[in-house]
């Protein structure tokens, strides 16, 4: 639950923002909480963490990763006149459609595109071009669905005469100069190309062992402090939205929200159950976070603010900062940030080591284990 909140965290929230020049302005979320009737920190600063070595890159590791992009990008291949079309292909047609000979509203098009196999068209309309060459005619002779959505078709027979004027397939790329000048901005040659995938792999790695490194510090934080009480609209707010969830889903595959619960092994009152757990761990990581924050009295300037949405930009793929602002909220960016930078407090302030410290109890438990069974 908790790595949930520690990678780039978008969580829903309530904070308020107003734009400053320098610090931004913050309605802070638990504000009207008096946070020392529900947690107590422990120790947050100087705690060990264990040092994690990021993942060595081999060439092998890169020529996988080469062939997953190799894969993702498959070249498009126009296919000649009077080569038979498959499904997956890109088939551009002209048809016409006539029931008892006559032709019919809706049912002729010309220089139509259709991925042969997921056209959306009535049953055997693709099965039936499977084979057939460009630049040929061929009828196919098929039927409307019984609940075909318009009735008056419905149930009834009918012939496609349909000509197939041109098709292209993707095909498996090859690692050459031109593929890397295709999907790269930065690299022009295949051994550029290659050290561009190894230092992404590098870059990768070595984040993926400084999240590890801030998880255990935020877990180690959590441990430490205690959780006296729960505000009770904070966890019904959690409760009512993995309820929500799951309800939503039930309505949307047809099935009834006791249904849905049973196919997961559980009744309504197990489901209540983790539904509160659920709701008290995130609400348990949230009052610690909002305690180091005024502990420490974190924040964000406006340049923080910025800086880190732009890369959210960047992450998500979305088109500008606004329109990432305008899907999740300014609000819930701010405390996804807010979540990062009290990791990197945590982290700044920890001991990191080489191998972490055994505690009394813990060396304590590890010589019995290790003693001869007469001496228990």
């Amino acid at each position: 639950m908790k790595k949930k909140m520690i990678f780039f965290l978008i969580a829903l929230s309530a904070v308020l923002i107003a734009g400053g020049c320098g610090k931004v302005e913050v309605d802070e979320r638990y504000q009207e909480y008096d946070l020392a009737e529900y947690v107590t920190l422990g120790e947050y600063k100087g705690i060990e963490v264990q040092k994690v070595e990021p993942l060595e890159i081999t060439d092998e590791a890169v020529e996988e990763e080469i062939i997953v992009i190799l894969q993702s990008n498959p070249e498009t291949q126009a296919l000649e006149e009077g080569a038979a079309v498959e499904l997956g292909d890109s088939v551009t047609i002209d048809y016409e459609g006539k029931i008892d000979g006559e032709a019919f509203d809706g049912g002729t098009a010309e220089g139509q595109t259709i991925l042969l196999g997921s056209s959306g068209y009535i049953d055997g309309f693709d099965d039936g071009l499977v084979g057939a060459a460009i630049g040929s005619t061929l009828d196919l002779n098929l039927t409307f669905p019984q609940d075909y959505r318009n009735e008056e078709l419905a149930g009834k027979p009918v012939v496609f005469t349909v000509t197939v004027k041109s098709a292209s397939r993707q095909v498996d790329a090859e690692l050459t100069d031109e593929f890397v000048q295709r999907v790269s901005q930065e690299s022009e040659t295949v051994d550029e190309f290659r050290a561009e995938v190894r230092a992404y792999l590098e870059e990768q790695a070595a984040e993926t062992a400084d999240q590890s490194m801030k998880s255990s510090a935020w877990m180690t934080a959590v441990e430490n402090a205690q959780i006296l009480d729960y505000p009770q609209e904070e966890v019904d707010s959690y409760v009512e939205q993995m309820t929500t969830y799951y309800q939503q889903y039930a309505e949307t595959y047809g099935m009834e929200f006791a249904d849905v619960l049973e196919s997961m092994g559980m009744t309504e009152d197990t489901f209540n159950e983790q539904a509160l757990a659920y709701a008290q761990s995130m609400v348990g990581d949230e009052l610690v976070l909002y305690a180091i924050v005024r502990a420490e009295d974190l924040s964000l300037s406006q340049s923080e603010y910025d800086e880190g949405v732009a890369a959210y930009v960047e992450m998500f793929g979305a088109e500008s900062q606004e329109q990432l602002e305008e899907y999740y909220t300014v609000d819930v960016l701010y405390e996804s940030l807010l979540w990062d930078k009290t990791l990197q407090f945590l982290m700044d302030n920890a001991q990191v080591v080489d191998q972490l410290s055994q505690t009394d109890d813990t060396a304590t438990d590890a010589a019995v284990e290790a003693a001869p069974e007469s001496a228990q």
